[in-house]
Formats: structure tokens, sequence, C-alpha cells
């Protein structure tokens, strides 16, 4: 069989460029993507103020984002975005895929320190550029804990196999401080310790004392980070409401990531477990079982630390969306843990010097990057987001609303009725999407659905900012009266939410409308009086004196023998200059 094979395989310097390029290729079209409808929102659009003082990376230390997450590094990367496209989204993708495509050289120059042949090399370095697990973590923007964590982790493999080598004190230094990085980039790095320590077990090292001063060094930096990290939150990781619920939901969500790692089938913006993917997952164990037992692997010891690498870093993330009551499992997750699928697969025999594996390798990558690709689309914008997250999970009322705002923002009003009908079907205790719906309800011309919305929300929430859309609303509808109550009470708490303007348009109208009355009135009884004094008193509150003194002088002729009214016609006419 043919055993001839491209040049550039042998140059390293050619294959990682080939790699930075196809990750490009694949990635590009995410530059110009907007920001989703999730997380952005408050990391980032709301939260402007404080990304553009750059003091507050000393902060971004001090506190948790949401007062959940300790994400220290993710922030200062936000803040130094911020600093160089405020709030434009295109430099945060870019730096995004940027960070992808300098782990996947990382991961190459890791792969080479465990004797991987070239050609092995290239081809498990382009699958994990291009594969569609990664996607969730370099196309969404709030995925860059993870790449920043999986640059850290292979940096800091990287330089402890380079220090055990050569003992070179800058690469010690150097993998202290991504150590250290890692750490303060997300939680589930503080097991990268226990796989360090297994690194000695494939490379043993020569100077034992330096090792030893390694390890102090580690556990230091563990204790420091777990002292700022108490300091800042006071967490922990619970069971949820059922230990076997979360035991069972835990066991099949690492089935699916398992399933998804090997064959990327079934993905979602918010995936929660299903049959397919369960399947998928032990498939692939079984697979995996029978390669091994068939034909062994090449290092036991790589296998084992690809599949603590994988484990290690995927299980608090796994057990923790367990806890939640949607069951979510995020796929950008996974991407740090694909670090081991790539070594587990490094010592699988595969003879790539022939050019049938080349071939077949390239296939598989071609049909992985041409899913990427088309997938990508899905991260676009926030409709598109949205609506792959409904038909993910359709019993989400949140999904369902949010989808709402954007549909209403792009003018589809029809569409987002119906997006907040189903939100309210799932879900009708959340005043915030009565009072979305109000506002389509509004756009539609429907008075009393939106009206009816409005009250619904503000006996949820008690909100005045709804007693001001209920009130702009009456305005709108030319109730004028109902926009008079519900300003009178915005007079008495909140003045300032108001807008300006409003109340004198609302006079205007009101006294706009008593007056259409009182004319319809005296057009159907013109003989009557009393309805020529009522609209005499409305011309004085008007300041219209000569019209108020017209309608008192029908008055009287319509009842000559009546004092009242000459008194009043007496009184008004006095006040006139003569």
């Amino acid at each position: 069989m043919n055993k001839s094979k491209p040049l550039f395989f042998d140059n390293p310097r050619t294959s990682i460029i080939v790699l930075v390029i196809l990750t490009y290729v694949v990635y590009f079209k995410s530059f110009f993507f907007e920001f989703s409808p999730m997380d952005e929102d408050w990391l980032i659009l709301r939260d402007q103020a404080y990304l553009s003082n750059w003091s507050n990376i000393i902060v971004a230390f001090q506190d948790a984002i949401q007062g959940l997450y300790y994400r220290p590094i993710q922030i200062v990367s936000y803040i130094i975005d911020y600093h160089i496209g405020r709030d434009n989204p295109f430099i945060y993708h870019f730096n995004n895929v940027a960070l992808h495509a300098i782990s996947v050289v990382m991961l190459y120059k890791l792969l080479s320190e465990f004797n991987i042949a070239k050609e092995k090399l290239f081809f498990l370095a382009a699958i994990f550029a291009i594969h569609p697990i990664a996607l969730q973590a370099v196309a969404w923007v709030p995925g860059r804990h993870d790449l920043l964590l999986c640059l850290f982790a292979i940096s800091s493999f990287y330089h402890l196999i380079k220090y055990i080598k050569k003992g070179t004190i800058l690469n010690a230094v150097l993998q202290v401080v991504f150590f250290m990085l890692a750490l303060f980039t997300k939680e589930n790095s503080i097991f990268l310790f226990p796989l360090f320590v297994f690194i000695f077990f494939i490379f043993p090292p020569v100077n034992r004392k330096r090792i030893s001063l390694l390890i102090g060094i580690w556990v230091l930096q563990l204790l420091s980070w777990y002292l700022m990290l108490t300091a800042v939150i006071n967490t922990t990781l619970t069971a949820g409401t059922d230990f076997l619920t979360t035991l069972k939901s835990f066991s099949y969500a690492m089935l699916m990531f398992i399933g998804k790692s090997f064959i990327p089938i079934n993905q979602s913006v918010s995936p929660i477990y299903d049959i397919i993917s369960v399947v998928a997952g032990m498939l692939v164990i079984l697979v995996i079982v029978f390669v091994l037992y068939k034909w062994g692997v090449g290092n036991k010891k790589i296998v084992i630390l690809g599949l603590g690498i994988y484990f290690a870093l995927l299980a608090v993330a796994v057990w923790f969306g367990s806890t939640l009551p949607t069951g979510e499992h995020l796929e950008h997750r996974v991407y740090t843990s694909m670090i081991g699928v790539i070594l587990l697969l490094s010592q699988f025999k595969i003879n790539f010097n022939l050019k049938l594996t080349r071939q077949i390798f390239s296939l598989i990558i071609l049909a992985l990057a041409i899913k990427t690709f088309v997938r990508l689309n899905v991260y676009k914008d926030g409709i598109s987001y949205l609506s792959e997250a409904v038909k993910d999970c359709p019993k989400n009322y949140f999904y369902h609303a949010r989808l709402g705002n954007f549909l209403y923002d792009a003018g589809r009003v029809p569409e987002s009725l119906e997006s907040y009908n189903k939100a309210i079907s799932l879900y009708n205790k959340k005043p915030q999407v009565y009072n979305d719906r109000a506002n389509t309800y509004v756009t539609l011309g429907k008075k009393d659905e939106a009206i009816a919305d409005y009250t619904k929300a503000y006996e949820l929430g008690k909100s005045p900012q709804v007693l001001v859309y209920r009130c702009l609303a009456y305005k709108k509808f030319g109730d004028f009266e109902n926009a008079f109550k519900d300003l009178t009470i915005l007079r008495q708490c909140c003045t300032e939410l108001i807008p300006k303007g409003t109340e004198q348009e609302i006079l205007t109208g009101l006294m706009g409308s008593r007056l259409t009355e009182l004319n319809k009135l005296i057009a159907a009884e013109p003989n009557n009086a009393i309805l020529y004094v009522n609209r005499a008193k409305f011309y004085v509150d008007s300041r219209m004196g000569r019209e108020a003194l017209s309608d008192l002088k029908k008055a009287c002729e319509l009842e000559p023998n009546n004092e009242t009214y000459k008194g009043y016609y007496k009184e008004l006419s006095s006040s006139f200059p003569h």
C-alpha cells in the first residue's frame, strides 16, 4: 500500500500554520455575529461602566459573577476587550477564536512531548480545532472561561513536561503562572493538581528535590486560591433536592457528553440529556473497550492521563448541572476535557503512515468542519440562538419569553405574541412576561388585553414601572380618565418615572375627552340646560371664558326662571373687562 505522505507533516511549523488557517476558516464568520441574548446581557452590555474602569482588574479578584462564580480572569479578559472595542461584539468573538487557535497550537506542541508521530499529531490537533462540540465555547462569548481554562491547562502540562525533561527554571516559572491563571479562571482547575502529579509517573523526574519544591508551590497556590475564593463566595457543591435524581441526571449527562465528544449528534445551545445521545455514549464506551481489548494501546499511562483529564475536569460541571431544576448541561463545559479525548486517541494503534488512513481521517475532519461551519449560524443573533433553545428545551418558559422579546424588537409582533403566550402557559407567575406581552398587545391595538396584562404584572410584582406602562397605554388608547388615575398614583410615589411631557399630554387629553363627551350629550339633548351649564364649567376650568359665557346664556334662555344659572352668568360676565 502507498506510504507516501505530504512533506509538511515533517515540518512542525508548517503543520501549525495549516492548523491555525483551518481554525480561522471554520470560525471566521463568527467575527460578525451579534451578542447572544443570554449571559452577555449582564456580563457586558449592562456592565459597561464596570468594564470601562481599568482599576476593576483588581476588583475582579474581590468579587464574584452574580455572587456565584469566582472567575476573575474571565472578567479581566472582558475589561481588555472593552477597551479595544467597547460594546462591539466583533472584538469579543475575534478574541474567542484567537484563544481557541492558540490552544490548538499548544495542544500540538503538548502532544509532541509524548513522542507521537507527526502525522497523527496533525490529525488529532485538527480534530480538536474543528470538532463541533467545541463550538459553543468558541462561538458563544461567555464560553470564554473554558477557552482560557483550556489554554492555561495545556500550557501548564506542556511547561511541566519541559521542566521535567530539561530542568529549565523558566519552564517551572511558566508552569506555576499558568496553573495560577487556571485556578482564577474556573473552579474545576483544582483537579489539575493530581493530574500534574500523575505526569511524574509518565516522565520520571531526575531531580526529586526540585519536584518536591514544585509540589509544595502547587499546594500553596491552591491554599491561596481557596482563601480568596471563600472570602468572596460561600457556596458548596450540593446533591440538589434529591440525591438519587441528581445521580441519575449526572450519569445520563456523562454518557451524553461521552457520546457527543466522539459523535457530535443532537447538539444544543442548552441541552438536557436525551435517549439518543445517551445510547451513543454507551456505544462509544463499548467501542473503546473493544479496541483496547482487541488491539491494545501504545502507552497505558497516557491513556489513564487522558481519561483522568476528561472526567476530572468535566464531572464537577456535570454534577452542578444535574442539581439544577432544568437539568441543563451546556456543551462548552466539555471543551477543556477534549484534551483527554485527544490524548486517548493518540494511543490507539492507528498507522497514519498509510495513505488510506490519512484519507479516511481527512474525510472525517472535512465532515466535522462542515458541521461546525453550518451550525455556527445558530449563534449569529438572538433570534437564531433562542429559536434553537426553544426547540431544544420546549418546556423552559424563559427561552420562549426571551424569543418573544427579540421577535418584538425585530418587528415580528404576531410571532412575539405566540412566544409570550407559550411562556405564560408554562409559567404564569413572572410579571415581566405579562408586561412584555402587554406591550405587544398595545402595538397590535388590543386595549383590553394590554390593560389586563399590565394589571396582572402589577399585581405580581408591584413595580411602579408597570404603572407607567399602563398609564401610557391608557393615554395611547385615548382613555385619559384611567390614565389620569395612574398618573395620580405615580405623582405620589415616584414622579421621576413619569416621562417628560406625559402629565401635560394626559391633562390636555382628559379635557379634550370630557369636552367630546359633553358635546355628544348636548347633541343628543339640545334643550337640556344643565348640560350647557356643565360644559360652561369645563370651559371655565380650561380658561375659555367666552365659550363658557355663551353656554350659560343658552342655559338661561332654556330655563329663564332659574336664578342659579342667572347668578353664574352674572358672575362670569362681570369678570370680563368692559
